[in-house]
């Protein structure tokens, strides 16, 4: 090969400085272009559908239920309309005392916490439990334990009022008992309620005990109306029991 055929031989290969500092430069261009085009892509249209993930997407939450009874500490009979409180979210229980509650697993959850559980009902002390939830069969049966006294008899002889009161957390939890009679105003004809302090004569055994009051005939409001009476009385606690007698 001579020399002149050489020269051009290595000039078609082998490219100068200037040829390298353009196609640099070309290079640097087409970055810059791709970029610009890459964001008015992801801008106009929605790039989930191919980076395959959505960040406003709604987490999706794993719920289970948890289900039981409640009944009564003493008599076992089911306890209706108890409330049954779990991570904010309450639910009542039917006449059989059985009840469903929806429940949202938590990180808690996954290392086997227990979960607070509050479960109360009228006249029933409050009960509060914890439980274990697993996402499947989740059951808390429990039983109240029933606080208000409960007046089991009243009658009146000869003006005097007894009744006969129990309470499960003993007669000595008793704290009053009132007979509520009513009298005729004499000017305006209408009934008048009037609380009268029973007095405790003594205990039947640990859980009753017997009352006694007394009942005029007349006061300054007017006289006795003879068609019915009641009975209320009060814990320690504050629950009560009203109970409606006829003369």
């Amino acid at each position: 090969m001579n020399h002149l055929h050489q020269g051009a031989f290595f000039q078609h290969f082998y490219p100068t400085y200037d040829d390298a500092i353009m196609f640099k430069n070309h290079l640097i261009l087409c970055e810059i272009v791709a970029f610009f085009a890459l964001a008015v892509f992801t801008s106009r249209c929605d790039s989930d559908k191919f980076t395959g993930f959505n960040y406003n997407a709604d987490k999706i939450e794993n719920t289970t239920e948890i289900t039981g009874k409640i009944s009564n500490l003493f008599t076992g009979q089911p306890v209706a309309r108890a409330v049954i409180e779990a991570q904010g979210r309450n639910t009542t229980t039917s006449p059989q005392g059985e009840y469903r509650i929806t429940y949202i697993l938590g990180d808690d959850d996954l290392f086997l916490r227990e979960a607070p559980v509050r479960i109360s009902a009228q006249n029933y002390l409050v009960l509060d439990t914890a439980l274990v939830v697993f996402p499947t069969d989740n059951e808390l049966n429990a039983r109240l334990e029933y606080g208000a006294p409960i007046i089991q008899s009243g009658s009146v002889v000869d003006s005097i009022t007894t009744a006969q009161v129990f309470d499960y957390q003993g007669a000595a939890d008793i704290d009053s008992v009132f007979t509520i009679a009513f009298y005729i105003d004499d000017s305006t004809r209408q009934l008048l309620p009037e609380r009268l302090r029973m007095r405790r004569v003594r205990s039947l055994d640990d859980l009753t005990a017997e009352f006694q009051g007394v009942v005029p005939d007349s006061l300054n409001t007017g006289k006795l109306s003879r068609t019915s009476y009641q009975i209320l009385a009060k814990d320690k606690t504050g629950f009560t029991d009203l109970q409606i007698f006829s003369f």
